[in-house]
């Protein structure tokens, strides 16, 4: 994900800025916060960068400049996104400096990181598990966990190796382990002095030691760009207002940006949202449903086709983690007083989590992402089109605005998730008219999560369109067991998106349970290369095939493409 320059690390790059303390070169140099930015997000996104600050208006320009090798490549859509989070997060740091709000906005760019690395840092990894296997290092170990009479052993450095090592053998390629072991690397090249040096002791041999030193230095990377981005947002109060200009033009000879002539005008910019107030609904007066319902989630917000578009994680919006923070600001007088200083992750139970998500969205007069649990949990999967997607938002809107008592709606709403009530809690309002508008929504509604058939998630996972990690049930049920590349799970998707068009989801449940996915499709006129029939098997005939239930998902747990 980053190129190496001159293959080796300068003392810049390893620089920590997770304190207050002022790195300098030799005794008096200064070592600029500004510059350690601009390289450490460079070498990133493997894009220039430049910065344009006005202390005035209290504002920041960060301009990106295509590649000069292929300068007409166009900015992928990952690192769309990782800008994206990088520009609310960064607003939000600076705004705050502390607190839940804080907590949450710092967490929310480190997944971001986390994530746009992801493919780089499971290179690093194989790489890693290459130099442990070999002879040298075996032995290294061997005499540091047997040390001869007179040893002269490192024991920092080999405690700390062994430990990487351990660490490194027993990883799954999966966030969660990836986030452990670029915090263990990070640590290593802060409190190691001269690791490169001591490894070349340890190891005895240069080659060997040397790349090691890199892959150590790489790994570690994502949490130094994040500790650079928030003491920069901490620092400046220019952060908090940042824009992100995408040029068309590259940057001439790495030339600063003062020192540039103009900026063509057809440059883009993104520009961290201000989320427009919720309407105003009295409580006095009931608004009739099919009003509330059109009008709740429309009146301010924006056209159809951007409703989704700072968080839909196809668009140059936030990734699946989504932008916790802004939504713990929006839900703060719904929540219960225990509640209002914890950040988004820390509510508990789950379910505490998906209501607090839902009316923090809502209230932003935004759509759910469909990548959530909450977009599945309240019902929005069965929705047949956008439109009603709108209409079902609505909906929730305006019991969330009706209420008198806030907390209190918040609680009746997580209470209805639990016990599978919420179309109760629609009767109990005076909405009973749901029923004619979304045909689909009170039988789920009413399925207890765990007797669900997983058509569901299947369409959500179809819709999510940049997911290719097939989960546990979509390996049983639906065959991406048998996808040997993410190539052949979106092509597998894709089949599934066309079947759906053509098939009922009950349909589609029943070819499921009947092992008869291929044939169903066949049947239906959906063509499907005969080729690509082996992608549509499943483990018929297992009792468990169709439904939200733990059974039978034993050999699909883990990374599905780390196994391969």
């Amino acid at each position: 994900m980053r190129p190496r320059v001159k293959d080796t690390f300068v003392a810049q790059d390893l620089t920590d800025d997770s304190t207050e303390v002022i790195p300098v070169i030799g005794l008096q140099k200064v070592m600029s916060l500004k510059d350690r930015l601009i390289n450490r997000l460079s070498q990133t996104i493997k894009r220039d960068v430049t910065l344009e600050e006005d202390t005035i208006h209290q504002s920041i320009k960060i301009h990106v400049f295509p590649n000069r090798s292929s300068p007409q490549a166009p900015l992928d859509g990952e690192t769309q996104k990782l800008l994206s989070t990088m520009m609310d997060t960064l607003s939000l740091i600076a705004k705050h400096k502390q607190g839940p709000t804080y907590d949450d906005a710092c967490e929310v760019l480190w997944n971001a990181i986390l994530e746009y690395s992801y493919p780089h840092i499971d290179g690093v990894i194989d790489s890693m598990n290459r130099i442990f296997d070999t002879e040298t290092f075996q032995s290294s170990i061997a005499n540091f966990t047997m040390p001869q009479p007179e040893s002269t052993a490192d024991e920092e450095l080999g405690t700390r190796l062994l430990t990487l090592c351990q660490d490194v053998k027993g990883c799954e390629s999966s966030l969660k382990n990836i986030n452990a072991l670029a915090q263990v690397a990070s640590t290593m090249t802060r409190v190691i002095m001269n690791l490169g040096e001591r490894l070349k002791f340890f190891l005895r041999k240069a080659q060997i030691s040397n790349e090691l030193y890199q892959l150590i230095c790489e790994l570690g990377f994502p949490e130094r760009i994040h500790k650079t981005l928030i003491r920069a947002a901490r620092t400046c109060s220019n952060f908090l207002h940042p824009t992100i200009h995408l040029e068309r033009v590259s940057l001439s000879n790495g030339r600063p940006l003062m020192q540039r002539a103009e900026f063509p005008d057809s440059r883009g910019a993104l520009s961290a949202p201000k989320p427009a107030p919720p309407p105003q609904i009295s409580n006095s007066k009931r608004i009739p449903f099919q009003q509330a319902t059109s009008e709740a989630c429309l009146s301010s917000s924006p056209p159809p086709s951007q409703l989704r578009a700072s968080t839909q994680p196809s668009s140059l919006g936030q990734p699946r983690t989504t932008m916790y923070c802004a939504v713990m600001e929006t839900a703060q007088k719904y929540l219960a007083q225990e509640d209002r200083h914890q950040t988004f992750l820390r509510l508990k139970p789950d379910t505490k989590q998906l209501v607090a998500h839902l009316v923090g969205t809502l209230l932003r007069t935004r759509l759910l992402p469909v990548d959530v649990e909450a977009w599945q949990a309240f019902g929005f999967v069965t929705a047949s089109s956008e439109e009603e997607e709108r209409q079902l938002a609505g909906l929730y809107s305006v019991l969330l605005k009706e209420a008198e008592n806030p907390q209190k709606i918040f609680c009746d709403l997580q209470r209805a998730l639990e016990t599978n009530t919420l179309t109760v809690l629609f009767d109990n309002n005076g909405y009973g008219h749901f029923r004619q508008m979304f045909p689909k929504l009170e039988a789920f509604l009413r399925t207890p999560p765990a007797q669900r058939s997983t058509v569901w998630r299947l369409k959500q996972f179809v819709l999510n369109k940049n997911e290719t990690e097939p989960p546990a049930w979509a390996q049983r049920d639906y065959g991406f067991k048998f996808c040997k590349q993410r190539e052949e799970v979106l092509l597998l998707k894709e089949i599934y998106n066309k079947i759906c068009k053509k098939i009922s989801l009950k349909d589609l449940h029943t070819a499921c349970i009947h092992g008869r996915l291929y044939e169903a499709a066949v049947q239906k006129g959906v063509f499907v290369d005969a080729k690509y029939k082996r992608l549509m098997q499943n483990d018929y005939p297992s009792p468990f095939l169709g439904y939200e239930n733990d059974k039978g998902l034993k050999n699909y747990r883990g990374s599905f493409f780390k196994k391969r």
